[in-house]
């Protein structure tokens, strides 16, 4: 097996970076040396080069180097004038991506970036910046923060680790279509910071199974809206409502709320009994016999 210069096909230029070395000439040695060694026409090794290989008028030729050896590379012009020469160059230094029209591909192994190994197809370390939409077909495992400046759409699983984060900016969507998204880890959390001024900041929508089901793992475990200092609103619109299959409902001891118009509301006080407020303001207190 033999590797390929990149382009597809072995390149090469006059001093000035931009004139291509036509009918230039390249030669093949046994690394730190003048002893001549074959280079080869096709990637199984099966016809051999000239030595040197004559370039065409666009300065390019097919070369490939065999595996399990260096070489040196000397490359003149084709008045002899010699415009580089690089010893220690192997096959593994070449480049196996494949320009095809306007793309470029890659199918002899795995792509490291960040690192020199791997477990996966595309194993990058480090930051991955993303400024358009990432389509994921299959699973996506982040074991870092994974930060989307586009769109994010899933048509798998998403699975983040106990201490990753997935974060959207302020003009970014994160489409699941299918599967779960599930956040794992003794620590994990799921959390959406939405915009102000929204209609709809969070929407959930179901359309098959009629329920959506927010559930804990134990019975010691809770389903909170808000926190210690800021607890906001919970609304429910429509005409529907709010069933107990079992269980009880604690509300926790207030002052006297400030009435909203059409609304009214149930609270108990220090005084360990419980009130209804009408939509004027006025306070029942509410007798259970």
């Amino acid at each position: 097996m033999a590797g390929r210069f990149a382009h597809p096909k072995f390149r090469s230029f006059l001093a000035d970076g931009t004139t291509p070395n036509a009918s230039g000439k390249v030669y093949v040695y046994e690394t730190g040396t003048t002893t001549e060694t074959n280079s080869y026409t096709d990637r199984g090794a099966g016809t051999p080069n000239a030595n040197p290989v004559i370039l065409d008028s666009a300065g390019e030729a097919n070369i490939w180097l065999p595996s399990g050896a260096q070489y040196t590379i000397k490359i003149d012009t084709s008045a002899d004038v010699q415009l580089s020469s690089t010893d220690g160059i192997s096959s593994n230094d070449l480049s196996t991506w494949v320009i095809s029209g306007s793309n470029i591909y890659y199918s002899a192994g795995d792509v490291y970036i960040g690192a020199s190994s791997g477990s996966e197809t595309l194993d990058v370390t480090g930051t991955c910046a993303i400024s358009s939409t990432l389509a994921v077909t299959g699973v996506a495992t982040f074991t870092a923060a994974a930060v989307f400046n586009g769109g994010l759409t899933s048509n798998g699983s998403i699975t983040l680790g106990a201490a990753d984060d997935l974060i959207g900016s302020s003009t970014s969507d994160i489409n699941i279509n299918s599967n779960t998204f599930l956040v794992s880890g003794a620590s994990g959390s799921l959390s959406l910071v939405m915009s102000d001024n929204l209609a709809v900041p969070f929407s959930i929508a179901e359309t098959s199974n009629n329920y959506i089901a927010c559930s804990t793992v134990n019975s010691s475990e809770f389903i909170k809206f808000g926190n210690a200092t800021t607890n906001p609103t919970v609304t429910f619109q429509g005409t529907g409502a709010i069933i107990m299959d079992g269980g009880y409902v604690q509300i926790k001891e207030i002052t006297t709320p400030s009435a909203t118009a059409s609304y009214g509301a149930l609270y108990t006080k220090s005084d360990n009994a419980l009130y209804f407020q009408d939509g004027a303001g006025v306070e029942h207190t509410v007798t259970i016999s």
